[in-house]
């Protein structure tokens, strides 16, 4: 009784059998041993006969003696476990045999451990064959060919442009681009800029020759930059009442100021452009006056008028000019003309009648007095009364030269005074000294106007 209460103590104790998997048919020879191991050897020889009951079950069911029951039993299960063994030993393989597997089933069966189920095998493959994609798998891009060496040729070119395009520039070479720069601004007269970057360049930690150049290049430039901006305040006061002097007619004022402007400031454009307006207008108004003295046949008037369209010397007026040349010297052959007939006719009368009275005395005189041949008739011109009519002409330009010095036209008053003197009355002594006195005041006037005074009675207050 005590060996069979043994007997179902150790098969209680025993743990589970698990059935043997399909994988265990994989090459490996550690699938038998496994299942060997996992078996006592009663049990697994046991399985290995095909019988369902141990030689323990069978003992206590039909009531065999214990003793002989025992043996045997350890007989079987020490010759199953031995085939095992063998088994296992001679295949490491690890391939267990159908009847082996079978008797494992049976096992399992008996003690009430479920089956595995099967795993499913792969195909079989040759080796470098790939697998074949499982059915369902998402599909997956084929492989690229490797970067070939022109790909890498490239792209080591295209780092090399980038590189030398994004490299950091030289220090010294922006700096000497900022002092070239600054000098620019000077040129420009843009000097509180060239400061503002000199002062940056200062900051940045420019050399000692590059702020001494920049510094000298403002201090060059800072005295013409300042006349150049003194001189625009001054043109822009000053156009205002050039426009209003044209509008009015005042050229001659206009004239002086512009004059006196320049001789302070210098010529420009914008003053020779003024210059020449002045001087069209004063020439057109010349020439006015000149064509009323031609109707009136005052050919003095004409030459005076003449005389100062020429100095004015602008070939717009030309065409006009020519014309009242050619004016004038119509008048001055019909002037001739007109003198030389009184003249001839007075000559010609004096002999007849100073014969006619000497007739009754050379009657009465000796024949050696009639023999003496009478001389002809001389045809003299009298230059009394011409000499006249000059002196009457130069006291007539006197006097407008007179009133244009009054009225402040110092240029006028010149003009005049020199035709008076060179052209009516050669040497006329008032004529100099009237000319000498009107350019002394156009000069002190011209002096006083460019250093800012006013001209007021011919006096610079």
């Amino acid at each position: 009784m005590r060996q069979k209460a043994a007997a179902s103590a150790a098969r209680a104790s025993a743990p589970p059998v698990q059935a043997a998997s399909p994988a265990a048919n994989a090459p490996s020879g550690s699938a038998a041993s496994a299942a060997a191991g996992t078996l006592k050897p009663d049990e697994w020889g046991y399985a290995q006969s095909g019988r369902a009951t141990t030689p323990h079950a069978a003992a206590g069911a039909d009531g065999d003696d214990a003793a002989a029951a025992r043996e045997r039993a350890l007989e079987e299960a020490r010759a199953g476990y031995a085939g095992v063994t063998s088994a296992t030993a001679a295949g490491e393989s690890g391939q267990i045999s159908a009847a082996q597997q079978a008797a494992l089933d049976r096992l399992n069966k008996v003690r009430g451990v479920p089956p595995a189920a099967p795993a499913a095998q792969g195909p079989v493959r040759e080796p470098g064959i790939p697998m074949p994609p499982k059915p369902g798998a998402e599909s997956r891009p084929p492989l690229r060919k490797p970067v070939g060496m022109s790909t890498w040729a490239l792209a080591a070119i295209l780092l090399g442009v980038i590189w030398f395009l994004a490299k950091p520039s030289d220090p010294h070479k922006k700096l000497e681009s900022r002092v070239e720069k600054v000098i620019g601004y000077t040129g420009e007269c843009k000097i509180d800029q060239a400061r503002a970057e000199q002062a940056s360049l200062k900051a940045d930690k420019a050399s000692a020759a590059q702020l001494k150049r920049v510094q000298e290049a403002i201090n060059g430039a800072a005295p013409g930059c300042e006349k150049k901006r003194q001189r625009g305040k001054a043109w822009t006061e000053l156009r205002p009442a050039l426009e209003d002097a044209l509008h009015t007619g005042a050229y001659e004022r206009a004239a002086s100021r512009l004059a006196a402007f320049v001789k302070r400031w210098g010529q420009d454009d914008d003053t020779s452009d003024w210059d020449k307006r002045i001087d069209i207008k004063l020439g057109e108004r010349l020439l006015d006056e000149a064509d009323a003295c031609l109707k009136k046949s005052d050919r003095n008037c004409v030459e005076a008028k003449l005389q100062a369209i020429m100095k004015l010397n602008r070939t717009e007026l030309g065409p006009r000019t020519q014309a009242l040349h050619e004016s004038l010297s119509r008048l001055l052959e019909a002037t001739i003309l007109e003198q030389k007939a009184p003249a001839a006719a007075g000559a010609t009368a004096a002999p007849a009648t100073a014969a006619a009275r000497a007739a009754p005395a050379a009657a009465q005189a000796q024949a050696p007095a009639r023999t003496s041949p009478a001389a002809p008739p001389a045809n003299v011109i009298s230059t009394a009364p011409q000499t006249a009519q000059a002196a009457q002409q130069a006291r007539k330009i006197l006097a407008d030269a007179e009133r244009e010095l009054s009225q402040g036209n110092y240029k006028g008053a010149m003009d005049k005074a020199e035709i008076c003197a060179t052209m009516i009355d050669v040497g006329n002594r008032e004529c100099l000294g009237l000319k000498q006195r009107a350019e002394r005041l156009n000069r002190e006037m011209l002096r006083c106007v460019a250093s800012g005074a006013d001209w007021i009675n011919d006096r610079c207050q």
